[in-house]
């Protein structure tokens, strides 16, 4: 079975990456548009943080000016101490568009267990069988 690990957790504006201790016990709003947003929840409060308000948009969505006013209304509402997305939505967000608190990005990564040469060998064979074109 597959083990979601986190990666990175960057602040967006200075790209530095931060400890994943920095979230903890932060009043966090999260946005995503990914497939599962729930696991992503999840991995936050591993984190430590509050999730204050979870904004959740379809798998690849296209940020809009709407969009981001929301997100900051609930920023103010909720009187988060942080804004956090993944690093697959934050490159949708024009770099002009700037938040109230820090926004910080998590890359999640995936690990498998060693002791799975089967499902490493259908990885294999998936990934030879790819056409990159």
């Amino acid at each position: 079975m597959p083990c979601v690990r986190i990666d990175t957790v960057r602040h967006h504006t200075t790209g530095a990456d931060v400890a994943g201790t920095t979230l903890r016990q932060q009043r966090v709003v999260a946005f995503v548009g990914i497939g599962n947003p729930q696991a992503f929840a999840n991995t936050l409060a591993a984190l430590g943080t509050e999730v204050v308000a979870l904004l959740v948009f379809p798998d690849h969505h296209p940020y809009t000016p709407a969009d981001w006013q929301a997100i900051v209304s609930t920023i103010n509402t909720q009187h988060a101490t942080a804004l956090i997305t993944t690093e697959k939505d934050a490159v949708r967000l024009p770099c002009a568009w700037q938040a109230p608190v820090p926004l910080y990005t998590l890359r999640i990564g995936v690990t498998f267990p060693t002791d799975a040469p089967r499902l490493a060998n259908q990885l294999a064979l998936h990934m030879h069988h790819v056409d990159v074109r």
